[in-house]
């Protein structure tokens, strides 16, 4: 099977575009002021975007990512506001959406021109293509697109965001669970910023709170939520200091080989039409290149 890696030069490849301006972290109050100011440029990445690419056996291609259905600035502030999310938004299930072939395509030949694009590039077999296509082809089938959020979990067919959902795919190319540390953002969200009913929390947690008390994230010993996510502006800085090629040899950060899941939801059977609409708008076709 080795040899058909040369033979056919069949490669994955982890499309990463940062956002704009750099987010800032420090604070949940400083978070939210820089994504905000990020969504109002009317950029189009404006927390960064991941897209996997990675090709079928019959010769096509598909390149695709997961996000949230469009919603403008204003649209999304209300739904935060309405539903009193608070930081609840790190783990609110909001309705997602595959990203078609030609939305990705334009977006990283964009973020090109503007010095925001980066790739990871891994050499995968035949087999491993085909588990690729097949755990896709669960995501499409199963309503997993449906879900798009950071508290949901990929490999079962939960939903994810933009960069569980890259990690993952990177994992099946390499073989092993391979986000390396470096790309992690974690904070401990205080229990008493999270609203809309995420955990029990019966509180409603309106934007001014955000602003008015977000001033640090909760000590160790503080009532808490861990929210865990791969950043796309540490990748891309990663990237830019390494090699953009990998191989499971030069994984040394790995946390073991890569097993997929069965997966267990019980969101509705996607219907046959809208599930070949998902697969058309994801696939490149290779006469069309």
């Amino acid at each position: 099977m080795e040899s058909l890696v040369a033979e056919k030069n069949l490669e994955f490849l982890l499309h990463v575009i940062p956002p704009p301006m750099r987010l800032n972290w420090s604070t949940p109050r400083s978070l939210f002021i820089s994504t905000f100011l990020n969504h109002i440029r009317g950029d189009k990445a404006p927390i960064g975007h991941l897209y996997v690419e990675f090709p079928l056996l019959n010769g096509d291609q598909v390149i695709t990512g997961m996000s949230r259905n469009k919603m403008d600035v204003i649209d999304s502030i209300k739904l935060v506001q309405g539903k009193k999310l608070g930081l609840g938004t790190f783990f609110y299930d909001f309705d997602g959406k595959l990203d078609s072939v030609k939305d990705a395509r334009d977006e990283i030949i964009w973020a090109k021109n503007k010095n925001r694009h980066a790739s990871i590039r891994v050499s995968i077999s035949e087999e491993k293509a085909q588990k690729m296509q097949d755990f896709l082809n669960q995501w499409i089938t199963r309503g997993s697109f449906h879900h798009y959020s950071g508290g949901l979990r990929v490999a079962i067919g939960e939903g994810s965001g933009c960069a569980e959902f890259g990690m993952h795919f990177l994992g099946m190319a390499l073989g092993l669970h391979a986000t390396h540390p470096e790309w992690m953002r974690s904070v401990l969200v205080p229990d008493s910023l999270i609203g809309g009913g995420f955990a029990e929390h019966a509180a409603r947690i309106s934007v001014l709170s955000i602003l008015k008390n977000g001033n640090r994230w909760a000590h160790q010993d503080e009532s808490h939520h861990v929210y865990a996510t791969p950043d796309p502006e540490l990748i891309f800085d990663w990237i830019q200091s390494h090699t953009a090629e990998l191989t499971p040899e030069k994984v040394t950060w790995s946390s073991g080989k890569f097993v997929q899941e069965e997966f267990k939801v019980s969101y509705p059977q996607e219907p046959l039409n809208s599930a070949q609409e998902q697969w058309a708008k994801v696939i490149e076709k290779v006469l069309e290149k």
